[in-house]
This record gives C-alpha cells, sequence and structure tokens, in this order.
C-alpha cells in the first residue's frame, strides 16, 4: 500500500495496475477457480477498489502506490453452492452486520390425515437473508403437484396437499448466509390404515383339527401403532371368509376346530384407528396329522378252529406310519358272500383275536386292519377259507420202515379223532438239518399211512413229520417229528441153529 503525506495527513492513492500486475490477477482468479473445482473450503474474495480522485497516474508507472482491501466470506454448503464460480463482491458494512441464521422452530412433529392437507411454516432470522434448503434422506426435496416449498426473506414453508404415505418421513431444514448454516430437522406423519402384515404367512403346525399359523408386521403402520390383527379362513370348497378372530395382539395364532380332511386357507390383515389393510393369504393346507396311517397287516391265520369258534392272528404292520400302532379291527364274512362283518367293538389291543358264534361247517375268511393316531391301514389280504368244524388230532409220529441213502419209507397211525369229519389225506414234510425249511415231500394226496420220501442225499441229516386233513378241510396240527440220517442199512450175518441141537452133549474121549 502506498500513501502520500499531504499537510500532515496521509491520503490514500487509487489503486493501479500495471501490466505485470493484471496477468498476476488473472492467474490468482484461474488458481483459484481451479481449487473450488476439487471441492476445497477456500474463501470468497470480496475486493474494494477505491481510486484517489487527486492523484493521476501514467502508465509508465508500473509501481505505483495503491491500496487492496480484501474481505473474507465463509463460503456455503455444498447443497447451497450456487454454480457460479465467479468472486462476489459483499460491502464492509453487509459483513460487519451479518447474522448467523437461525429457524425459529416451535414444534419438530407434525401430522396430517391421509387425504389433508398440511402448511408447516418456519419463521427464519439472519443477516443477510438465508438461502434456504429442504433435504430429505440426504437428497434435496422434490417439489411436485401435491408438495411445494416456499421461500421468503424471513419465512420457509412446506405445503402439502392431500397427503399420502409417501409424504411421511424426517425433513432437513438447511439455512446459510455468509455468517454461517443452521440446520434444523422435523418429522412428518401421514395418518391413514396401515401396510398389510409382511408375508408369507407361515404354517408353522399341522394337526388333524388344528392349525397353527404366523405373520410379521407391516412395513408402515400408518403413522401410529396397530390395534391388532384380523384372522379369517374359508374350507377350499367355498368363497365364503369367517372370521377367526378380529383382536389377535399377538403374530401367531392357533386355528382350531378344523374337520379333518379338509382343505383350508387362512389371511390375516393389520389395523389401527384409521382402518384396515389389505389381506396376505395363506397357501393352502389340509387339517391332517403330521404322519401317516400304518401299511397293511399280514394276512390273518386260523391257528384253532372249532365247529363254534376260530382264533385269528396276524403278524403287525412293517411300518406304523410314525405313530405308533394302537391296535387292530377284524372283519370277517361267509366265503360265498361280500358282505364284511366287523367282530371287534374295541380296538383290538394284540396281533390275535377269538372269534365264536360261528356255524358248523360253514366255511369263513377273515381280513385285518392296523390303527394309529392318524387313521385305520389298508386291508390285510384275505385268509384262507376255514370250516366251522371240531379240530381234528395229528396223525400219530412217524417211524421209517426201510432206510437207504436215497429213499426212506415212513409209517404212521391215524388220528384219534378225526374232528367229526373222515381223514380224506395227508401231507408228508421233510427238513434237512440243521438249517432247512420244512418242504412237502408228496406233490399228490397221501390216502394210506405209508409214504416213501425219494430223492434224498446219502449222508443227509433229515427231520420228518406228517398232517392230516379231514373232509371238512381242517387241517390237523403236524405230528411229532422223526429225526434220521438217510443211508444204507447193512445187517451182520447171521445162522440158524435147529433148537435140538441147542441142548448139551457131553462125549468122553476115546468112547465108542
Amino acid at each position: 500500500m502506498c500513501v502520500v503525506h499531504h499537510g500532515g495527513c496521509l491520503e490514500v492513492f487509487s489503486l493501479c495496475y500495471s501490466s505485470a500486475n493484471i496477468k498476476k490477477k488473472k492467474k490468482m482468479e484461474a488458481n483459484n477457480k481451479t481449487e473450488m473445482k476439487a471441492g476445497d473450503e477456500a474463501p470468497n474474495l470480496n475486493i474494494n477498489v477505491t481510486p484517489n480522485p487527486e492523484t493521476a497516474l501514467k502508465p509508465k508507472d508500473s509501481q505505483s502506490a495503491c491500496q487492496v482491501i480484501v474481505h473474507g466470506q465463509p463460503v456455503a454448503s455444498a447443497g447451497n453452492r450456487e454454480s457460479n464460480s465467479e468472486v462476489q463482491t459483499v460491502p464492509d458494512t453487509e459483513m460487519e452486520n451479518a447474522i448467523k441464521p437461525k429457524l425459529q422452530m416451535t414444534f419438530n412433529t407434525f401430522t396430517v390425515k391421509a387425504g389433508e392437507d398440511l402448511k408447516v411454516e418456519i419463521p427464519i432470522v439472519g443477516q443477510p437473508a438465508p438461502k434456504v434448503e429442504w433435504q430429505r434422506d440426504g437428497q434435496a426435496v422434490k417439489e411436485t403437484s401435491r408438495l411445494e416449498i416456499c421461500n421468503t426473506s424471513s419465512l420457509t414453508t412446506l405445503h402439502i396437499r392431500h397427503g399420502a404415505k409417501e409424504h411421511s418421513g424426517q425433513y432437513s431444514i438447511i439455512a446459510t448466509n455468509c455468517a454461517g448454516t443452521y440446520t434444523g430437522e422435523i418429522t412428518l406423519t401421514v395418518l391413514e390404515k396401515p401396510d398389510p402384515p409382511t408375508g408369507p404367512v407361515s404354517i408353522d403346525e399341522v394337526s388333524s383339527d388344528y392349525v397353527i399359523i404366523s405373520w410379521e408386521p407391516p412395513q408402515y403402520t400408518g403413522g401410529c401403532q396397530l390395534d391388532n390383527y384380523i384372522v379369517e379362513k374359508r374350507e377350499t370348497t367355498s368363497t365364503e371368509w369367517q372370521t377367526v378372530s378380529a383382536t389377535t395382539v399377538r403374530r401367531t395364532i392357533k386355528v382350531t376346530k378344523l374337520k379333518t380332511g379338509s382343505e383350508y386357507q387362512f389371511r390375516v390383515l393389520a389395523e389401527n384407528r384409521y382402518g384396515k389393510s389389505s389381506a396376505i393369504t395363506s397357501p393352502i393346507v389340509t387339517a391332517q396329522y403330521p404322519f401317516s396311517v400304518p401299511t397293511a397287516p399280514g394276512t390273518p391265520v386260523a391257528t384253532t378252529v372249532t365247529k363254534y369258534s376260530m382264533v385269528i392272528e396276524w403278524e403287525p404292520p412293517a411300518k406304523d406310519g410314525g405313530s405308533p400302532v394302537t391296535g387292530f379291527h377284524l372283519e370277517r364274512k361267509e366265503k360265498n358272500s361280500i358282505l364284511w362283518t366287523k367282530l371287534n367293538k374295541l380296538v383290538i389291543p394284540d396281533a390275535r383275536f377269538k372269534t365264536s358264534g360261528l356255524e358248523e361247517g360253514i366255511e369263513y375268511e377273515f381280513r385285518v386292519f392296523a390303527e394309529n393316531i392318524a387313521g385305520l391301514s389298508p386291508s390285510s389280504k384275505t385268509s384262507d377259507s376255514y370250516v366251522a368244524r371240531d379240530p381234528c388230532d395229528p396223525p400219530g409220529k412217524p417211524e421209517a420202515v426201510v432206510v437207504t441213502r436215497d429213499n426212506i419209507t415212513l409209517q404212521w397211525t391215524r388220528p384219534k379223532h378225526d374232528g367229526g369229519s373222515t381223514i380224506t389225506g395227508y401231507v408228508i414234510e421233510k427238513k434237512e438239518l440243521p438249517d432247512g425249511r420244512w418242504m412237502k415231500a408228496n406233490f399228490t394226496n397221501v390216502i394210506e399211512n405209508e409214504f416213501t420220501v425219494t430223492g434224498l442225499t446219502g449222508g443227509q441229516n433229515y427231520e420228518f413229520r406228517v398232517t392230516a386233513k379231514n373232509g371238512a378241510g381242517v387241517w390237523s396240527m403236524p405230528s411229532e417229528s422223526l429225526t434220521l440220517i438217510a443211508q444204507d442199512i447193512i445187517e451182520g450175518p447171521t445162522a440158524v441153529i435147529d433148537p435140538k441141537f441147542k441142548s448139551t452133549t457131553v462125549v468122553q474121549a476115546g468112547s465108542g
């Protein structure tokens, strides 16, 4: 800065630039623009230039006296920064009188019912008049036909017409001038019915007469607390929804009193003081146990037969369906009938049942069902037919009368009691020892009490037994079994002596 003394006073000369100074200034301005583009928080420079009217500077005075007064001004936030990067001029008096902005906010929370209008007015103080920007989620609020922002030097206004859910949220109001920045926040809530519960509806448990379902809360509750959920059901054979509960506060419910085997669908709605949401719907589910019925039991067999009763036995099912078998149900019918009659009133706990009240001479057939908590199994295969007659005793234990390495001839006695009907034949069985199984040795009906078993293996140990059948078709129990080895029987030499030579005669030597 250059000064000249006139009469004891200091006088400021006008600013004068040489060509070198002008080039230097342009270079500095270019550097400032580059730095601002890089995002630095450099101040705007306001340069006041005061020429001295009493002094005339010539072009040749490139180093003449001059005065430069520089005032610094803070840069506004990025959201308020204009695209203009030129140096702005702020008068000294304005900088001296600058006042940092402030929003005079009485309330921070505002509510409006859906479809109604809302106007939020916030007074502003600050010198010079602050620039105001509204933001939401870090982004400038976009004005629409239903949302308008109006700013004056002393007031900023947010005007919402026909409020809706999308207007809800937290808003930031940023006021900026050369003295600084002030940020305020408000929360805006639009009151309306909630969103539907968050799906899908989860099927948590299924049984024969109930289903447990659950769901998640709505993403938007309508700006207020939920009152409750509404749960409804319908059978798939109907279009009518029935209310299960209109006051459920938890997010799970047990829907009871369902019909076993029926298909159902459920739906859930959320409710607050402003109304009910739309519904979310569950998949279709059948009311049934989570396990299956057993497989079919074994084919029934009559182990004891009389003319008035029979004892029927069977094997339990190979698979219980995931739930223990609780019992059985037995049915019988006459062989020439198609009508089955259930024999038990209560479930049969064991795989055995004695049926009575039979008619002598009638043939009967049987079938059986297994039961668990899920229900009845399929039917077993139908049994052989059995005639209601007194039992036939077993034949006597067989005896071997001829034994060779290839064949063995057996004999036995007739049953002591034929069951009231003539014996009509026998079945002879053999078993190789030690690990063989019983096999029929005769392939035609044997009427006599004797039979030769052929096709044996020499040196092999065998077991034999015989079963009788009478004219009523009743089989006896097997006889006692006989065990022997298939081998040739070799007899030692023998001598036959006349009995008259069996007496003792003493002869003295030399007599005669």
